[in-house]
């Protein structure tokens, strides 16, 4: 996925929260989240995690001051990521009523955030042992 169509997906779908890589073609991540961040209602703030290879101080600050409200570096454990978009999450707010998250699916990969599991080929992920 690039960037816009990223924006497009973002604006036009009821989400929880966004996930970005930093070097996404067309739009940057940080691009998109501050794109993001100028067409959201200043009430209603999707959170958004920005995922990459990149973990130098100054890309965390360039995805931080983009606005997203996490950063995580690969290589992570599923664990990791699941406990840094549960933070985000938590701090988010509750999300209301209107918003029952429902399973966010990608290629092969389905995720259900409401229930805390992910499948993979319609396999149950296990958590992984080592975490990092």
């Amino acid at each position: 996925m690039d960037g816009i169509t990223a924006l497009k997906a973002a604006t036009a779908w009821r989400l929880n929260l966004v996930m970005l890589s930093l070097m996404l073609p067309r739009v940057s991540g940080p691009g998109a989240c501050r794109r993001l961040r100028g067409e959201q209602d200043a009430r209603v703030r999707l959170p958004v995690v920005m995922l990459t290879a990149l973990g130098g101080e100054s890309d965390r600050v360039a995805g931080l001051e983009s606005g997203a409200d996490g950063y995580v570096t690969r290589p992570f454990s599923s664990r990791k990521l699941a406990l840094r978009v549960r933070a985000v999450l938590r701090r988010a707010g509750p999300a209301g009523p209107a918003a029952t998250p429902r399973p966010v699916r990608s290629g092969r990969l389905e995720a259900g955030l409401a229930a805390r599991r992910a499948r993979s080929d319609g396999r149950e992920l296990e958590p992984e042992a080592n975490q990092s």
